[in-house]
């Protein structure tokens, strides 16, 4: 067996292994303003003795760091690997959201703003910015229940989303943004690629939270109009 070892892991949700930790961090108020889950997370990374990467995801909802029990095992030479253990930890936990290296060695090295409470919330017509003729479905399509009943639960979901289907309307997909950065884009994607997933084909944006985009007559299994359809 070689001398080498992999950093270990700590992510939100595993099991925290009492290895030796340093003093307490620095006063709260000079922390950065984290999520609060977030927040214990990095505090306890901040404890550790011979602390390595703490990867965060851009929403602030995910993280993950790695340590090590020796010093010499957090070297600079380390350092790919600390980060990418850190990032496979925070990416556990943070679906399609994509995760960065928030600090090395207890240095923040973040750029930008750090996603946490406190951040202005997004405007709903901002999601229109984000929405292009080429994402809007087209046609005349007869929805299944299920997708008519889903629609119904987007609907009563607070926040700015997305609602993609395919042009059959057999299947769905609904994505809530969660972005404190306001990425529309970023939320309107992962409602089209989901909702390809599910489907098995190409799927387009039937409605945002303002209210239907699809460019055609929408009608439920009775032959109802969808309401706020052009068909309507």
């Amino acid at each position: 067996m070689n001398g080498l070892r992999r950093p270990i892991l700590l992510a939100l949700g595993l099991a925290i292994l009492g290895f030796a930790e340093a003093r307490a961090p620095a006063a709260a108020e000079d922390l950065p303003k984290l999520y609060p889950k977030i927040q214990t997370t990095y505090e306890r990374y901040l404890r550790k003795v011979h602390r390595g990467a703490f990867a965060l995801s851009t929403d602030g909802r995910s993280a993950g760091f790695s340590y090590c029990t020796k010093t010499g095992m957090c070297g600079g030479a380390a350092r790919h690997g600390h980060e990418r253990s850190a990032l496979e930890a925070c990416r556990a936990g943070a679906g399609d959201v994509p995760c960065k290296i928030f600090a090395w060695r207890g240095r923040i090295v973040w750029e930008g703003p750090v996603p946490g409470p406190g951040k202005p919330s997004c405007k709903p017509s901002g999601q229109r910015d984000a929405l292009s003729e080429a994402h809007q479905g087209r046609g005349n399509v007869t929805l299944s229940p299920d997708v008519v009943n889903a629609y119904e639960r987007f609907k009563a979901q607070d926040g700015t989303g997305y609602f993609a289907m395919p042009p059959s309307g057999a299947s769905y997909y609904y994505q809530i943004c969660e972005f404190t950065d306001c990425d529309f884009a970023l939320c309107l994607e992962r409602a089209r690629r989901k909702c390809r997933g599910y489907a098995g084909s190409a799927c387009h944006i039937m409605a945002d939270k303002i209210g239907v985009v699809w460019r055609g007559e929408l009608r439920g299994p009775d032959g109802t109009a969808l309401p706020g359809s052009p068909s309507e």
